[in-house]
């Protein structure tokens, strides 16, 4: 009787250390491919959505993951001087949204003034640490702003019902169409 209670308790102490490596393998493989257990509940949205704005997939084959991308798509004014709206996520890293506003102008207009603020339905909202650069061109200057926008965070931005960035002393707000276009890259998004 002692050698089968023995036995029965080797055999319960393999399952369950079976068990906690098959929790950590899932887990640790979830994290690689870059999706948490809580992107699971988050609220994705779902189309049809209707904007003029182009995403495109492609898949590096040599780095093995794609990149969804939303090309930049007008904001306010023209491509010689305006302000664009972009986004992009990669396969391999879907726990991030990388957001891009593209600023175009005959001159500088933010290369002493570098920071953006924006509101949410109103409220502020943090979109984590920018980044900017610039670049000169025959008779305009394109100045680039980005974000590296945590995935629950950049869902409450899209679906939010309004938007507005303040870049230095200009504001503007992203239209429905431009919200869509993000709404419709948010959707695209492994969950």
């Amino acid at each position: 009787m002692r050698k089968f209670l023995t036995s029965v308790g080797v055999f319960v102490l393999i399952f369950l250390g079976f068990s906690f490596v098959w929790q950590q393998v899932n887990s640790n493989s979830a994290s690689r491919h870059g999706v948490s257990k809580s992107t699971r509940t988050l609220n994705f949205p779902s189309g049809p959505f209707n904007h003029s704005g182009v995403i495109t997939s492609e898949l590096d084959r040599f780095r093995g993951y794609t990149d969804t991308n939303l090309q930049p798509m007008q904001v306010v004014g023209s491509s010689l001087n305006g302000l664009e709206v972009g986004a992009y996520f990669l396969s391999e890293n879907t726990s991030t949204v990388v957001l891009r506003l593209n600023s175009t102008s005959e001159t500088w207009k933010y290369l002493n003034c570098k920071y953006a603020d924006f509101l949410v339905d109103g409220a502020p909202f943090s979109s984590g640490k920018m980044k900017y650069d610039g670049t000169v061109g025959k008779g305009y200057v394109i100045e680039f702003f980005s974000w590296d926008v945590p995935v629950d965070k950049f869902l409450t931005m899209v679906n939010a019902r309004s938007v507005e960035v303040k870049i230095c002393n200009d504001e503007y707000r992203l239209s429905e169409g431009n919200l869509n276009a993000l709404r419709d890259l948010a959707s695209r998004i492994p969950h």
